[in-house]
Protein backbone atom coordinates (compact mmCIF):
# COMPACT_ATOMS: atom_id res chain seq x y z
CA UNK A 1 0.00 0.00 0.00
CA UNK A 2 1.64 3.05 -1.14
CA UNK A 3 1.64 6.27 1.16
CA UNK A 4 -1.01 8.28 -0.05
CA UNK A 5 -3.44 5.19 -0.55
CA UNK A 6 -2.44 4.44 3.40
CA UNK A 7 -3.44 8.38 3.93
CA UNK A 8 -6.40 7.76 2.43
CA UNK A 9 -7.83 4.56 4.29
CA UNK A 10 -6.74 6.55 7.30
CA UNK A 11 -8.66 9.77 6.72
CA UNK A 12 -11.56 7.12 6.07
CA UNK A 13 -11.41 5.81 9.03
CA UNK A 14 -11.21 8.69 10.89
CA UNK A 15 -14.50 10.51 8.88
CA UNK A 16 -16.62 6.66 9.15
CA UNK A 17 -15.47 5.91 12.88
CA UNK A 18 -14.95 9.44 14.43
CA UNK A 19 -17.99 11.37 13.07
CA UNK A 20 -21.14 10.97 14.45
CA UNK A 21 -23.62 9.48 11.68
CA UNK A 22 -26.36 12.51 11.21
CA UNK A 23 -29.00 13.04 13.21
CA UNK A 24 -32.27 12.37 11.23
CA UNK A 25 -35.97 12.54 12.64
CA UNK A 26 -36.93 9.78 10.09
CA UNK A 27 -39.95 7.76 11.79
CA UNK A 28 -39.88 4.46 10.24
CA UNK A 29 -43.33 3.52 9.22
CA UNK A 30 -45.21 1.60 6.90
CA UNK A 31 -46.57 -2.20 6.91
CA UNK A 32 -45.07 -5.03 7.32
CA UNK A 33 -42.27 -6.48 5.22
CA UNK A 34 -43.10 -10.47 5.85
CA UNK A 35 -46.23 -11.20 7.48
CA UNK A 36 -44.38 -14.90 8.85
CA UNK A 37 -41.73 -12.47 10.59
CA UNK A 38 -43.33 -9.51 11.53
CA UNK A 39 -40.98 -7.18 13.56
CA UNK A 40 -44.39 -4.90 15.17
CA UNK A 41 -45.98 -7.72 17.51
CA UNK A 42 -46.99 -7.87 21.26
CA UNK A 43 -45.49 -11.11 22.62
CA UNK A 44 -46.81 -10.90 26.00
CA UNK A 45 -46.49 -13.15 28.96
CA UNK A 46 -48.57 -13.25 32.29
CA UNK A 47 -46.91 -13.45 35.43
CA UNK A 48 -49.86 -14.57 38.02
CA UNK A 49 -48.88 -14.01 41.46
CA UNK A 50 -52.49 -15.12 42.90
CA UNK A 51 -51.89 -18.78 44.91
CA UNK A 52 -48.10 -18.27 43.89
CA UNK A 53 -49.13 -19.96 40.62
CA UNK A 54 -45.45 -18.45 38.96
CA UNK A 55 -44.36 -15.38 40.32
CA UNK A 56 -43.61 -15.64 43.51
CA UNK A 57 -43.86 -19.42 43.67
CA UNK A 58 -42.86 -19.36 47.27
CA UNK A 59 -44.53 -16.55 49.45
CA UNK A 60 -42.39 -17.32 52.69
CA UNK A 61 -39.01 -17.45 50.61
CA UNK A 62 -36.45 -14.27 51.25
CA UNK A 63 -36.24 -11.35 48.54
CA UNK A 64 -33.13 -12.75 47.60
CA UNK A 65 -34.59 -15.91 46.39
CA UNK A 66 -37.76 -14.38 45.23
CA UNK A 67 -35.24 -12.05 42.95
CA UNK A 68 -33.28 -14.03 41.69
CA UNK A 69 -36.53 -16.11 40.56
CA UNK A 70 -37.85 -13.26 38.90
CA UNK A 71 -34.66 -12.40 37.20
CA UNK A 72 -34.22 -16.29 35.76
CA UNK A 73 -37.82 -15.93 34.43
CA UNK A 74 -37.46 -12.28 33.29
CA UNK A 75 -34.29 -14.07 31.17
CA UNK A 76 -36.35 -16.62 29.93
CA UNK A 77 -38.90 -15.10 28.38
CA UNK A 78 -36.27 -12.41 26.74
CA UNK A 79 -34.46 -15.51 25.14
CA UNK A 80 -37.59 -16.95 23.67
CA UNK A 81 -38.74 -13.91 21.89
CA UNK A 82 -41.05 -12.56 24.28
CA UNK A 83 -41.42 -8.52 24.57
CA UNK A 84 -43.65 -7.75 27.21
CA UNK A 85 -43.71 -8.75 30.78
CA UNK A 86 -47.92 -8.86 32.41
CA UNK A 87 -47.08 -9.06 36.15
CA UNK A 88 -49.73 -9.74 38.64
CA UNK A 89 -49.02 -7.17 41.38
CA UNK A 90 -52.60 -6.54 42.74
CA UNK A 91 -54.54 -9.93 43.16
CA UNK A 92 -56.59 -9.86 46.51
CA UNK A 93 -56.56 -6.08 46.69
CA UNK A 94 -53.39 -6.22 48.24
CA UNK A 95 -50.17 -5.31 46.68
CA UNK A 96 -46.82 -6.19 45.68
CA UNK A 97 -45.45 -3.22 45.61
CA UNK A 98 -44.56 -0.28 48.58
CA UNK A 99 -48.45 1.19 48.77
CA UNK A 100 -49.85 3.69 50.80
CA UNK A 101 -53.33 2.74 50.27
CA UNK A 102 -53.11 -1.57 50.62
CA UNK A 103 -51.36 -3.83 52.71
CA UNK A 104 -48.63 -5.96 51.14
CA UNK A 105 -49.73 -9.11 49.62
CA UNK A 106 -49.93 -12.71 51.19
CA UNK A 107 -48.34 -14.12 47.84
CA UNK A 108 -45.53 -12.48 48.58
CA UNK A 109 -44.63 -12.82 52.66
CA UNK A 110 -47.35 -15.40 53.44
CA UNK A 111 -49.40 -12.99 55.90
CA UNK A 112 -51.08 -9.89 54.48
CA UNK A 113 -49.69 -6.90 55.61
CA UNK A 114 -46.22 -8.33 56.41
CA UNK A 115 -43.55 -6.52 54.74
CA UNK A 116 -40.75 -8.44 53.19
CA UNK A 117 -37.62 -8.74 55.29
CA UNK A 118 -35.59 -6.64 54.14
CA UNK A 119 -38.16 -3.85 52.86
CA UNK A 120 -37.83 -4.65 49.13
CA UNK A 121 -40.07 -2.61 46.35
CA UNK A 122 -41.09 -5.89 44.45
CA UNK A 123 -42.68 -3.73 41.16
CA UNK A 124 -39.45 -1.46 40.88
CA UNK A 125 -37.47 -4.46 40.87
CA UNK A 126 -39.50 -5.79 37.83
CA UNK A 127 -39.32 -2.85 35.96
CA UNK A 128 -35.88 -1.97 35.92
CA UNK A 129 -35.17 -5.63 35.29
CA UNK A 130 -37.61 -5.58 32.36
CA UNK A 131 -36.64 -2.69 30.73
CA UNK A 132 -32.93 -3.16 30.98
CA UNK A 133 -33.91 -6.49 28.82
CA UNK A 134 -35.52 -4.51 26.16
CA UNK A 135 -38.98 -6.05 27.95
CA UNK A 136 -41.88 -3.96 28.71
CA UNK A 137 -43.79 -4.34 32.28
CA UNK A 138 -47.05 -3.79 32.52
CA UNK A 139 -49.00 -3.98 36.09
CA UNK A 140 -51.61 -6.52 36.20
CA UNK A 141 -54.39 -5.67 38.54
CA UNK A 142 -57.52 -7.24 39.87
CA UNK A 143 -59.82 -4.42 39.85
CA UNK A 144 -62.74 -5.64 42.06
CA UNK A 145 -61.48 -9.24 44.29
CA UNK A 146 -61.11 -8.81 47.51
CA UNK A 147 -60.58 -12.12 48.48
CA UNK A 148 -60.58 -15.55 47.58
CA UNK A 149 -59.58 -17.94 50.40
CA UNK A 150 -59.68 -18.48 54.26
CA UNK A 151 -56.96 -16.40 56.01
CA UNK A 152 -56.58 -13.11 58.30
CA UNK A 153 -57.09 -9.64 56.37
CA UNK A 154 -54.26 -6.93 57.17
CA UNK A 155 -56.01 -3.69 59.53
CA UNK A 156 -55.50 -1.99 56.37
CA UNK A 157 -56.84 -3.76 53.88
CA UNK A 158 -60.53 -2.91 52.25
CA UNK A 159 -62.39 -5.92 53.75
CA UNK A 160 -61.76 -4.37 56.84
CA UNK A 161 -61.56 -0.97 56.43
CA UNK A 162 -64.97 -0.88 54.59
CA UNK A 163 -66.98 -4.05 55.29
CA UNK A 164 -70.47 -2.79 53.65
CA UNK A 165 -68.25 -2.71 50.50
CA UNK A 166 -68.19 -6.13 50.18
CA UNK A 167 -70.21 -9.11 49.09
CA UNK A 168 -69.80 -12.77 48.33
CA UNK A 169 -70.15 -14.72 45.68
CA UNK A 170 -73.42 -16.53 45.52
CA UNK A 171 -71.61 -19.94 44.29
CA UNK A 172 -68.52 -20.10 46.25
CA UNK A 173 -68.25 -18.59 50.01
CA UNK A 174 -64.77 -17.90 50.06
CA UNK A 175 -64.89 -15.45 46.83
CA UNK A 176 -65.17 -12.05 48.24
CA UNK A 177 -65.75 -9.33 45.98
CA UNK A 178 -66.13 -5.33 46.00
CA UNK A 179 -69.36 -4.16 45.10
CA UNK A 180 -69.61 -2.10 41.39
CA UNK A 181 -72.66 -0.67 42.25
CA UNK A 182 -71.09 1.42 45.04
CA UNK A 183 -69.82 4.57 43.42
CA UNK A 184 -66.76 5.09 46.32
CA UNK A 185 -65.49 1.32 44.91
CA UNK A 186 -65.25 2.86 41.95
CA UNK A 187 -63.21 6.03 43.01
CA UNK A 188 -61.60 3.47 45.32
CA UNK A 189 -60.14 1.68 42.12
CA UNK A 190 -59.17 4.80 40.13
CA UNK A 191 -57.08 5.90 43.16
CA UNK A 192 -55.18 2.46 43.17
CA UNK A 193 -54.65 2.67 39.66
CA UNK A 194 -53.57 6.87 39.91
CA UNK A 195 -50.99 5.89 42.45
CA UNK A 196 -49.32 3.15 40.59
CA UNK A 197 -49.29 5.59 37.30
CA UNK A 198 -47.68 8.66 39.04
CA UNK A 199 -45.46 6.62 41.22
CA UNK A 200 -43.96 3.70 38.31
CA UNK A 201 -42.08 3.91 35.25
CA UNK A 202 -44.59 1.09 34.26
CA UNK A 203 -45.60 0.99 30.11
CA UNK A 204 -49.17 -0.37 30.98
CA UNK A 205 -52.10 -1.16 33.25
CA UNK A 206 -54.08 -4.28 32.73
CA UNK A 207 -57.23 -5.11 33.89
CA UNK A 208 -57.85 -9.39 33.89
CA UNK A 209 -61.72 -10.93 33.24
CA UNK A 210 -63.04 -10.91 37.11
CA UNK A 211 -65.95 -8.32 37.35
CA UNK A 212 -69.10 -9.44 38.54
CA UNK A 213 -68.25 -13.01 40.13
CA UNK A 214 -68.81 -15.75 37.21
CA UNK A 215 -72.51 -16.50 37.66
CA UNK A 216 -72.34 -15.79 41.08
CA UNK A 217 -75.01 -12.90 41.60
CA UNK A 218 -77.71 -13.14 43.71
CA UNK A 219 -79.32 -10.11 45.09
CA UNK A 220 -76.35 -9.22 47.01
CA UNK A 221 -76.70 -5.56 45.51
CA UNK A 222 -79.94 -5.18 46.07
CA UNK A 223 -79.50 -2.48 48.35
CA UNK A 224 -76.82 0.01 46.18
CA UNK A 225 -79.43 -0.93 43.41
CA UNK A 226 -81.80 0.98 45.33
CA UNK A 227 -79.76 3.40 46.13
CA UNK A 228 -77.30 4.07 43.31
CA UNK A 229 -79.61 4.08 40.14
CA UNK A 230 -80.70 7.31 38.91
CA UNK A 231 -81.08 6.17 35.60
CA UNK A 232 -83.73 3.04 36.39
CA UNK A 233 -81.64 0.91 34.50
CA UNK A 234 -82.76 -2.98 34.61
CA UNK A 235 -80.67 -4.68 37.10
CA UNK A 236 -78.24 -6.63 34.32
CA UNK A 237 -77.93 -3.41 32.52
CA UNK A 238 -77.48 -1.17 35.88
CA UNK A 239 -74.50 -4.00 36.93
CA UNK A 240 -72.96 -3.46 32.88
CA UNK A 241 -72.87 0.63 33.35
CA UNK A 242 -71.06 0.02 36.83
CA UNK A 243 -68.49 -1.61 35.07
CA UNK A 244 -68.32 0.80 32.19
CA UNK A 245 -68.13 3.31 34.03
CA UNK A 246 -64.96 2.17 36.47
CA UNK A 247 -63.68 1.50 32.77
CA UNK A 248 -63.56 5.29 31.71
CA UNK A 249 -62.69 6.63 34.94
CA UNK A 250 -59.76 4.32 35.08
CA UNK A 251 -58.91 4.88 31.49
CA UNK A 252 -59.60 9.11 32.00
CA UNK A 253 -57.20 8.93 34.88
CA UNK A 254 -54.73 7.14 32.92
CA UNK A 255 -55.13 9.86 30.06
CA UNK A 256 -54.58 12.76 32.48
CA UNK A 257 -51.34 11.40 34.22
CA UNK A 258 -49.71 10.64 30.78
CA UNK A 259 -50.15 14.54 29.73
CA UNK A 260 -49.57 15.46 32.79
CA UNK A 261 -46.27 13.34 33.59
CA UNK A 262 -45.09 12.74 29.77
CA UNK A 263 -45.71 9.58 30.29
CA UNK A 264 -47.55 6.68 27.74
CA UNK A 265 -48.94 4.36 30.01
CA UNK A 266 -51.42 2.25 27.99
CA UNK A 267 -54.67 0.44 29.27
CA UNK A 268 -55.88 -2.84 28.33
CA UNK A 269 -58.33 -5.68 29.60
CA UNK A 270 -58.59 -9.30 28.55
CA UNK A 271 -62.47 -10.24 28.94
CA UNK A 272 -63.63 -14.08 28.52
CA UNK A 273 -63.50 -15.37 25.24
CA UNK A 274 -67.33 -15.59 24.56
CA UNK A 275 -69.25 -11.95 24.61
CA UNK A 276 -72.46 -13.19 24.05
CA UNK A 277 -73.42 -16.79 23.56
CA UNK A 278 -73.91 -17.68 19.94
CA UNK A 279 -71.52 -14.76 18.92
CA UNK A 280 -70.51 -15.20 16.24
CA UNK A 281 -72.99 -18.44 15.23
CA UNK A 282 -72.15 -21.46 16.24
CA UNK A 283 -69.82 -20.47 19.14
CA UNK A 284 -71.73 -22.38 22.40
CA UNK A 285 -69.76 -21.51 25.80
CA UNK A 286 -70.17 -18.91 29.20
CA UNK A 287 -71.22 -15.73 27.83
CA UNK A 288 -69.19 -13.06 30.03
CA UNK A 289 -72.22 -10.33 28.95
CA UNK A 290 -74.51 -11.86 31.08
CA UNK A 291 -72.50 -13.85 33.59
CA UNK A 292 -70.11 -11.29 34.79
CA UNK A 293 -71.73 -8.38 33.55
CA UNK A 294 -69.23 -7.08 31.50
CA UNK A 295 -69.83 -5.38 28.01
CA UNK A 296 -66.16 -4.89 26.22
CA UNK A 297 -67.54 -3.60 23.11
CA UNK A 298 -68.95 -0.54 24.73
CA UNK A 299 -65.99 -0.08 26.06
CA UNK A 300 -64.71 -0.36 22.25
CA UNK A 301 -66.99 2.18 21.27
CA UNK A 302 -66.52 4.27 23.72
CA UNK A 303 -62.71 4.55 22.98
CA UNK A 304 -61.81 4.12 26.94
CA UNK A 305 -59.23 1.03 25.92
CA UNK A 306 -56.48 1.19 23.98
CA UNK A 307 -56.06 -2.59 23.56
CA UNK A 308 -58.26 -5.62 24.47
CA UNK A 309 -57.11 -8.99 24.87
CA UNK A 310 -60.06 -11.33 25.02
CA UNK A 311 -59.19 -14.91 26.68
CA UNK A 312 -60.03 -17.30 23.51
CA UNK A 313 -58.61 -20.27 25.74
CA UNK A 314 -60.16 -23.29 23.24
CA UNK A 315 -59.10 -25.08 20.63
CA UNK A 316 -58.63 -24.52 16.68
CA UNK A 317 -62.20 -26.28 15.10
CA UNK A 318 -64.20 -26.99 18.75
CA UNK A 319 -67.27 -25.72 19.50
CA UNK A 320 -65.48 -22.70 21.22
CA UNK A 321 -63.32 -22.67 17.67
CA UNK A 322 -60.43 -20.13 17.95
CA UNK A 323 -60.03 -18.88 14.49
CA UNK A 324 -63.90 -17.78 14.41
CA UNK A 325 -63.72 -16.24 17.75
CA UNK A 326 -60.55 -14.64 16.82
CA UNK A 327 -61.77 -13.17 13.98
CA UNK A 328 -65.01 -12.09 15.18
CA UNK A 329 -63.49 -10.20 17.76
CA UNK A 330 -60.59 -8.59 14.91
CA UNK A 331 -63.60 -7.28 13.36
CA UNK A 332 -65.46 -5.86 16.72
CA UNK A 333 -61.96 -3.89 17.28
CA UNK A 334 -62.24 -0.06 16.36
CA UNK A 335 -59.11 1.92 14.30
CA UNK A 336 -58.08 3.59 18.27
CA UNK A 337 -58.05 0.34 19.85
CA UNK A 338 -56.00 -2.89 19.17
CA UNK A 339 -56.48 -6.27 19.72
CA UNK A 340 -54.04 -9.20 21.49
CA UNK A 341 -55.31 -12.38 21.62
CA UNK A 342 -54.77 -14.21 25.15
CA UNK A 343 -53.92 -17.89 24.26
CA UNK A 344 -53.59 -20.96 26.69
CA UNK A 345 -50.44 -22.28 27.41
CA UNK A 346 -51.41 -23.77 30.43
CA UNK A 347 -53.66 -25.81 27.81
CA UNK A 348 -50.04 -27.58 27.00
CA UNK A 349 -49.70 -29.62 30.16
CA UNK A 350 -53.66 -29.89 31.34
CA UNK A 351 -56.07 -32.38 30.78
CA UNK A 352 -56.74 -31.10 27.69
CA UNK A 353 -52.89 -31.92 26.75
CA UNK A 354 -52.62 -29.47 23.13
CA UNK A 355 -49.49 -30.15 21.02
CA UNK A 356 -46.67 -27.06 20.44
CA UNK A 357 -48.83 -27.06 16.88
CA UNK A 358 -51.92 -26.18 18.22
CA UNK A 359 -50.11 -22.44 19.88
CA UNK A 360 -48.29 -22.13 16.20
CA UNK A 361 -51.63 -22.23 14.22
CA UNK A 362 -53.26 -19.40 16.68
CA UNK A 363 -50.07 -17.13 16.07
CA UNK A 364 -50.54 -17.97 12.41
CA UNK A 365 -54.38 -17.20 12.45
CA UNK A 366 -53.42 -13.92 14.49
CA UNK A 367 -51.22 -13.23 11.30
CA UNK A 368 -53.74 -14.04 8.85
CA UNK A 369 -54.50 -10.83 5.83
CA UNK A 370 -58.37 -10.71 7.19
CA UNK A 371 -57.07 -10.12 11.41
CA UNK A 372 -56.42 -6.41 10.60
CA UNK A 373 -56.95 -4.93 13.56
CA UNK A 374 -54.71 -7.84 15.46
CA UNK A 375 -51.67 -6.62 16.76
CA UNK A 376 -50.02 -10.05 18.72
CA UNK A 377 -50.69 -12.16 21.92
CA UNK A 378 -50.68 -12.12 25.29
CA UNK A 379 -49.79 -16.06 26.31
CA UNK A 380 -51.13 -17.60 29.77
CA UNK A 381 -48.96 -18.23 31.49
CA UNK A 382 -44.87 -18.01 31.78
CA UNK A 383 -45.08 -21.83 33.75
CA UNK A 384 -45.11 -23.66 30.44
CA UNK A 385 -42.03 -21.46 28.85
CA UNK A 386 -40.27 -22.10 31.67
CA UNK A 387 -40.48 -25.84 31.70
CA UNK A 388 -40.61 -26.20 27.66
CA UNK A 389 -43.67 -28.07 27.97
CA UNK A 390 -44.42 -29.67 25.08
CA UNK A 391 -41.38 -28.06 23.47
CA UNK A 392 -43.39 -25.69 23.12
CA UNK A 393 -40.17 -22.89 22.84
CA UNK A 394 -38.42 -25.44 20.70
CA UNK A 395 -41.27 -25.12 18.09
CA UNK A 396 -41.59 -21.13 18.00
CA UNK A 397 -37.69 -20.40 18.53
CA UNK A 398 -37.91 -22.37 15.28
CA UNK A 399 -40.56 -20.82 13.30
CA UNK A 400 -42.43 -17.83 14.38
CA UNK A 401 -41.06 -16.09 17.31
CA UNK A 402 -37.58 -17.15 15.48
CA UNK A 403 -36.56 -13.25 14.87
CA UNK A 404 -37.23 -10.80 17.64
CA UNK A 405 -40.22 -8.36 17.69
CA UNK A 406 -41.15 -4.69 18.90
CA UNK A 407 -44.52 -4.07 20.74
CA UNK A 408 -46.40 -1.94 18.07
CA UNK A 409 -47.36 2.04 19.31
CA UNK A 410 -50.31 2.61 20.42
CA UNK A 411 -52.90 4.64 18.80
CA UNK A 412 -55.40 6.31 19.90
CA UNK A 413 -55.93 9.96 21.79
CA UNK A 414 -53.35 10.99 24.16
CA UNK A 415 -50.44 8.82 23.16
CA UNK A 416 -46.82 10.06 21.68
CA UNK A 417 -46.73 9.83 18.00
CA UNK A 418 -43.50 12.00 18.21
CA UNK A 419 -39.98 10.25 16.81
CA UNK A 420 -36.88 9.49 18.96
CA UNK A 421 -33.55 11.04 17.20
CA UNK A 422 -31.80 8.10 16.00
CA UNK A 423 -28.53 6.91 17.76
CA UNK A 424 -25.45 7.98 16.56
CA UNK A 425 -21.99 7.25 16.19
CA UNK A 426 -22.42 3.82 15.13
CA UNK A 427 -19.24 2.07 14.68
CA UNK A 428 -17.16 -1.79 15.27
CA UNK A 429 -14.80 -1.54 18.32
CA UNK A 430 -13.46 -5.15 18.08
CA UNK A 431 -15.95 -7.55 17.99
CA UNK A 432 -18.85 -5.19 19.40
CA UNK A 433 -21.81 -2.58 17.30
CA UNK A 434 -21.14 0.07 19.55
CA UNK A 435 -23.14 3.44 19.44
CA UNK A 436 -24.35 6.71 21.43
CA UNK A 437 -27.40 7.55 23.17
CA UNK A 438 -29.09 11.15 21.19
CA UNK A 439 -30.25 13.64 22.31
CA UNK A 440 -33.64 14.35 23.53
CA UNK A 441 -36.64 14.47 21.18
CA UNK A 442 -39.29 17.16 20.87
CA UNK A 443 -41.01 15.86 23.77
CA UNK A 444 -38.28 15.31 26.04
CA UNK A 445 -37.99 11.80 25.51
CA UNK A 446 -34.84 9.61 25.17
CA UNK A 447 -34.68 5.72 23.23
CA UNK A 448 -35.82 3.42 25.76
CA UNK A 449 -34.05 0.59 23.67
CA UNK A 450 -32.71 0.29 19.73
CA UNK A 451 -33.24 -1.97 17.06
CA UNK A 452 -30.28 -3.88 15.66
CA UNK A 453 -30.59 -5.44 11.78
CA UNK A 454 -28.54 -7.12 9.94
CA UNK A 455 -28.87 -6.73 5.87
CA UNK A 456 -26.85 -8.31 3.38
CA UNK A 457 -26.43 -5.28 1.13
CA UNK A 458 -27.56 -1.50 1.35
CA UNK A 459 -29.56 -1.89 -1.18
CA UNK A 460 -31.79 -4.61 1.14
CA UNK A 461 -31.52 -2.45 3.86
CA UNK A 462 -33.73 0.68 1.96
CA UNK A 463 -36.12 -1.63 0.76
CA UNK A 464 -36.44 -4.05 3.74
CA UNK A 465 -37.10 -2.11 6.78
CA UNK A 466 -40.06 -3.30 7.56
CA UNK A 467 -38.98 -7.02 7.36
CA UNK A 468 -38.88 -8.66 10.98
CA UNK A 469 -36.67 -11.34 10.03
CA UNK A 470 -33.35 -8.72 9.26
CA UNK A 471 -33.80 -7.74 12.85
CA UNK A 472 -30.64 -9.28 15.14
CA UNK A 473 -31.54 -7.93 18.07
CA UNK A 474 -33.52 -5.11 20.59
CA UNK A 475 -32.11 -4.31 23.40
CA UNK A 476 -31.61 -1.31 25.83
CA UNK A 477 -28.17 -1.73 26.00
CA UNK A 478 -25.60 0.75 23.83
CA UNK A 479 -24.06 -2.17 22.45
CA UNK A 480 -24.08 -5.78 20.78
CA UNK A 481 -21.73 -8.37 20.21
CA UNK A 482 -20.97 -9.87 16.89
CA UNK A 483 -19.33 -12.30 15.41
CA UNK A 484 -16.64 -12.04 12.24
CA UNK A 485 -18.14 -13.59 9.76
CA UNK A 486 -21.03 -11.30 10.68
CA UNK A 487 -18.59 -8.15 10.44
CA UNK A 488 -17.59 -8.90 7.35
CA UNK A 489 -20.74 -10.03 5.60
CA UNK A 490 -23.78 -8.24 6.77
CA UNK A 491 -24.40 -4.47 6.87
CA UNK A 492 -26.06 -3.23 10.20
CA UNK A 493 -28.63 -0.05 11.14
CA UNK A 494 -29.54 0.68 14.84
CA UNK A 495 -32.54 2.20 14.87
CA UNK A 496 -34.27 4.11 18.41
CA UNK A 497 -37.57 3.42 20.34
CA UNK A 498 -39.04 5.67 22.75
CA UNK A 499 -41.86 5.14 25.21
CA UNK A 500 -44.15 4.64 22.71
CA UNK A 501 -42.11 2.24 20.29
CA UNK A 502 -42.23 4.64 17.92
CA UNK A 503 -39.24 4.05 15.88
CA UNK A 504 -36.37 6.30 14.23
CA UNK A 505 -33.47 5.31 11.99
CA UNK A 506 -31.44 5.98 8.96
CA UNK A 507 -30.87 3.04 6.56
CA UNK A 508 -28.95 4.91 4.22
CA UNK A 509 -25.78 5.03 6.61
CA UNK A 510 -23.71 1.87 7.28
CA UNK A 511 -20.22 1.35 9.59
CA UNK A 512 -17.91 -0.17 7.59
CA UNK A 513 -15.17 -3.43 8.41
CA UNK A 514 -11.78 -3.03 7.61
CA UNK A 515 -12.57 -5.75 5.01
CA UNK A 516 -15.34 -3.72 3.08
CA UNK A 517 -12.76 -0.37 3.63
CA UNK A 518 -10.25 -2.06 1.59
CA UNK A 519 -12.74 -3.16 -1.11
CA UNK A 520 -14.06 0.87 -1.19
CA UNK A 521 -10.53 2.29 -1.77
CA UNK A 522 -9.39 -0.60 -4.07
CA UNK A 523 -7.80 -2.73 -1.94
CA UNK A 524 -8.00 -6.65 -1.73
Amino acid sequence: MNSTCRLLWVLLIAVIFCTPFPIIAQCIEGTEFNAAHPKREMRGVFLPSVANITWPSNKTASPGVQQTELLGILDKIKANGYNAVFLQIRPESDALYVSSIEPWSIALTGTQGLPPNPVWDPLEFAIKEAHRRGLELHAWLNPYRAKRANYANAPNHVMVKHPEWIFTASNNPMLKILNPGIPAVTGYIVSVVEDLAIRYNLDGIHFDDYFYPDGGMKNQDREAFSNYNPEGLSLADWRRNNVNTMIAKVFDAIQHINASHNKNIVFGVSPAGIWKSGTPAGTRGNPSFSTMYCDPLAWIQAEKVDYIAPQIYWKINSNQDYNRLAQWWNDQTGNDTQLYISQAYYKIIDGSKWPATEIQNQINKNRAPSMTMTSGQIVYRYNEIGNNDGKVNTALNGAQYKYPAFVPPVLGRGKDTLCPKPPFNIRFEGLHLKWETPGEAADGDLPRKYVVYAFDSPEQARTHQNDGSKILAITAELQIALTQEQIDRKYFVVTSLDKNNNEAGDFSHFPFTLNQLNKFVGFD
